[in-house]
């Protein structure tokens, strides 16, 4: 009898202790399914891989003085700040 459901394969393991490429860091690649390490990581005030976290925005805002009929632009390129 087969089973119709296919099997999960294993995450590609990595030499040593911690992983060394971005690539190796799976958890950081599918934030959306390891919710609690993403959190776990920003409580101790760092940001997580591939992640982007807005700072000083209203300290931005203030020095752009942007008025109303006016246009601001975010042009941040790829995940810098």
């Amino acid at each position: 009898m087969e089973d119709p459901t296919p099997k999960s394969s294993r995450r590609v393991r990595y030499k040593g202790t911690h992983p060394k490429t971005f690539k190796e860091k799976y958890k950081e690649l599918n934030p959306e399914n390891f919710s609690a390490d993403v959190e776990k990581v920003m409580q101790q005030g760092r940001t997580p891989a591939g992640m982007h976290r807005s700072i000083c925005v209203n300290e931005i805002l203030e020095f752009l003085n942007i008025q109303p009929g006016q246009i601001g632009m975010d042009a941040t390129l790829g995940y810098g700040g």
